[in-house]
């Protein structure tokens, strides 16, 4: 009785110390290179108010040859697809950017983390050479950003991660008419980033570094942490260009 006593003591008080280094500790041993696989995107309920339907890609699947296919769902999803075409697709497309995700989370410091990701020479921006470092920051194009409020959070590294391994993708995301037309982008660990076509008409964006863009515009800009715990994030980021990005809790 009294060793369960001492035990459970022992407990509460190392508790509250473990929380907020939670979230950091859970990528230091990132999964092995198959990252996506096993991360089957549930069904969605939708989003309120909003036309939610699957997001259609026109993806490069070899880096050699320039080939692309058309897939839909999720990059969970579109991964088994992009694999039957080329089995080295995460090794060219989601390895990178995994590499550059463990880099930048073993300097163990939010602070450090986030300066990592929005600095202009920072490792994720676009391999483009044609623009300089202002213009790969213009790509998002900010018109406003509402933090929380209907958008559910979610784990702030977890959005983080997320957010990263679009920038791997090569090829054309494509969205129907709207506005409100939006799809799921990317599902996992219960965080969702969904993209949304607010323009009368079909609309295809020269490239995913968009959508990682507008992501990066909620995920970092909307943190914060709560006394005691983990850091959390969740919001929507509107383009001048008529569509934006929502990081939210879902399922998944």
């Amino acid at each position: 009785m009294k060793s369960a006593a001492i035990l459970a003591l022992f407990t509460l008080f190392l508790t509250p110390l473990a929380l907020p280094w939670e979230p950091i500790y859970h990528h230091f041993y990132p999964l092995p290179p198959g990252i996506l696989e096993g991360y089957k995107t549930t069904e969605f309920d939708g989003i309120e108010g909003y036309n939610t339907t699957e997001i259609e890609w026109d993806l490069e699947v070899d880096p050699h040859t320039g080939k692309t296919i058309v897939a839909r769902g999720t990059v969970e999803q579109i991964r088994e697809e992009a694999l039957k075409h080329n089995s080295d697709w995460d090794a060219h497309y989601i390895e990178p950017a995994r590499q550059k995700m463990k880099r930048a989370l073993e300097m163990n410091s939010y602070e450090e983390l986030e300066a990592h990701f929005r600095s202009a020479d920072s490792e994720l921006e676009s391999d483009s050479e044609s623009e300089s470092h202002l213009e790969k920051r213009a790509i998002f194009n900010l018109a406003a950003r509402d933090c929380g409020g209907r958008w559910k959070e979610v784990n702030w590294d977890t959005a983080l991660r997320n957010t990263a391994y679009l920038s791997g993708l090569k090829g054309y995301p494509k969205r129907g008419a709207g506005p409100g037309n939006c799809g799921r982008v990317s599902c996992s660990y219960n965080t969702a980033i969904w993209w949304c076509n607010d323009e009368p008409f079909d609309k295809t964006l020269m490239g995913y570094d968009r959508i990682y863009y507008g992501a990066l515009e909620v995920v970092s800009p909307c943190s914060h942490k709560p006394f005691g715990g983990s850091r959390k994030t969740s919001g929507q980021a509107f383009s001048t260009g008529g569509w934006n990005v929502i990081v939210r809790k879902d399922k998944c």
